[in-house]
């Protein structure tokens, strides 16, 4: 949920004052790491999620609750 609010919020701001028609955007890869789980392999989940959203259409949020 909090990404999502990230996401849309950037997607709805007004960057015209850095350049004229200016859209931002932003994808999201988001994990739960489970207990015990290496860091490494959780960012590894995390970057496939974030993959995951850009293959999508990107502006999006993707996420894994359930390690592999």
């Amino acid at each position: 949920a909090v990404a999502e609010r990230i996401r849309a919020s950037i997607s709805h701001s007004d960057w015209t004052d850095l350049a004229p028609n200016l859209k931002v955007t932003v994808s999201c890869g988001v994990t739960e790491r489970a207990p015990g789980e290496s860091i490494g392999r959780w960012l590894d989940r995390a970057d496939k999620q974030l993959y995951r959203a850009k293959e999508r259409g990107r502006n999006q949020v993707c996420f894994d609750r359930q390690p592999r």
